[in-house]
């Protein structure tokens, strides 16, 4: 209110803030507020917590071979017995990649739910992390997990014990195997997701010198003909990762920018507070040193990774944000848009045949550029000045800066840019590509906001 001038009077109560002690009221409610929602969220931290320890189902993605009748976890018979043939099948091929491929030929699918809006989500064949997750989930024996503990629950096991344990082992030693310096092929975390500017996918590759393994992500030009002068991309997977990793962790962390991606139809106190509570557990997991599970959770969320000469972009599914979260009942009524598209800027330096990647690191805060802030400062303070009759003419503002009229004219319509075009600018947030001179240089910008984020390479 205090950034539109605008007053609250209350006709019921002595509470004006165009008065001091009005001022002071709001001050003093609003600390009581704050203090209460974060009195309010310390209780929900506790309630789970402590609800979790007596073994009861507190939400959250329902797994297959469980229905929820009054608020408890009850067997579905049907879907029991296929989660015993999937714990049955892995204990005979010894894979997660051969179950996968016998649960498609039998055609198993994840658990289907009708949502209260009447859409329905899942019954879907099963992905590799689906498959993980359902593998070394607790509550298939009668447990509940909480923040790396589990306790005894109050709903029946489907699975008995020495099988849990059977398959346990054989996952532990899978990733012992897997993650060994005598394996052969070290685990690439994104094949098949990772594109170059022609829309062509790009190979994994290996190579050896001096008893060290290198990976890389290339074209399948330089596939072909691994020693021409093509101009194919060749690009390190360790640095790919570690940098998109590093993006969706940051991004997990930024509670904000998290909410206004997933676009929340519902920002209830308590729902914010689950949201982050399995946003920090997601994003531990995420930069976990489980290899196995860090692929299986990029896998699931990430649609598409782009590369171009200067940008990186990955487009995100914001449904499978929703079901790793579980927050299933914040979706949007229409979540059509399922993707969310995030740019990173980098700079690429060939070295010999392969690219290096030159980025700027994903957990330095950027500071606000003061030349833009100024910028657009002055535009509004310019058109302010028209608006409200204190100067006449453009002309007259030209003649006291000293400057042609021209330039004032270019100026004047930055003052109607999107808001969250002026808060990204504020907090230091815009493309890097966007100075001083490149947004005069587009200045008259549209009057659409989407339109002005999109012209000015603003994610969408």
């Amino acid at each position: 209110m205090d950034q539109h001038d605008v007053s609250f009077v209350s006709v019921t109560q002595a509470f004006n803030t165009t008065s001091y002690m009005g001022r002071l009221t709001l001050n003093v409610l609003l600390s009581f507020a704050q203090f209460e929602r974060e009195v309010t969220a310390e209780r929900i931290r506790d309630k789970i917590a402590a609800s979790k320890k007596k073994g009861m189902w507190m939400g959250g993605n329902l797994p297959l071979g469980y229905d929820v009748v009054d608020r408890k976890l009850v067997i579905n018979k049907e879907e029991a017995a296929t989660v015993r043939l999937l714990f049955d099948l892995y204990i005979e091929l010894g894979t997660v990649r051969l179950l996968k491929a016998e649960a498609d030929r039998l055609g198993i699918v994840t658990k289907k739910i009708i949502r209260k809006d009447e859409s329905v989500t899942g019954g879907k064949p099963f992905l590799r992390g689906n498959l993980y997750r359902l593998l070394s989930n607790p509550l298939y024996i009668g447990l509940i997990p909480h923040k790396g503990e589990t306790y005894s629950g109050q709903h029946e096991a489907i699975i008995d014990q020495e099988t849990w344990d059977q398959v346990q082992h054989m996952m532990s030693s899978n990733r012992r195997e897997r993650s060994s310096p005598t394996n052969v092929k070290a685990p690439f975390l994104l094949t098949g997701l990772v594109f170059d500017e022609e829309g062509e996918p790009l190979y994994q590759a290996q190579a050896s010198k001096n008893g060290k393994r290198y990976r890389y992500y290339i074209s399948k030009k330089l596939v072909s003909h691994p020693k021409s002068d093509s101009n194919g991309w060749r690009l390190p997977a360790q640095t790919v990762e570690s940098m998109v990793i590093g993006l969706i962790h940051n991004l997990l962390q930024d509670r904000q920018r998290l909410m206004d991606l997933l676009e929340l139809a519902n920002r209830a106190p308590s729902l914010l507070e689950i949201l982050k509570v399995k946003a920090d557990e997601l994003a531990g997991e995420l930069i976990d040193e489980n290899i196995e599970y860090q692929q299986s959770i990029l896998r699931t969320i990430i649609h598409r990774v782009g590369f171009s000469t200067d940008t990186i972009s990955f487009d995100l599914s914001r449904n499978a944000l929703f079901n790793l979260l579980e927050i299933i009942e914040a979706i949007p009524t229409d979540s059509r848009n399922d993707i969310i598209t995030l740019n990173h800027t980098v700079t690429m330096q060939r070295q010999g045949m392969e690219t290096k990647l030159i980025i700027e690191s994903a957990t330095k805060a950027r500071q606000p550029d003061p030349d833009l802030c100024r910028l657009i400062a002055t535009a509004r303070n310019w058109f302010d000045q028209l608006a409200s009759g204190e100067v006449k003419s453009v002309k007259e503002i030209a003649i006291r800066e000293k400057i042609f009229d021209t330039e004032i004219t270019r100026m004047l319509p930055l003052a109607f840019l999107a808001p969250s075009i002026i808060e990204d600018i504020l907090k230091g947030r815009q493309p890097e590509t966007l100075t001083v001179r490149s947004l005069k240089r587009l200045s008259p910008l549209p009057t659409d906001w989407n339109e002005q984020r999109k012209r000015l390479g603003f994610h969408q």
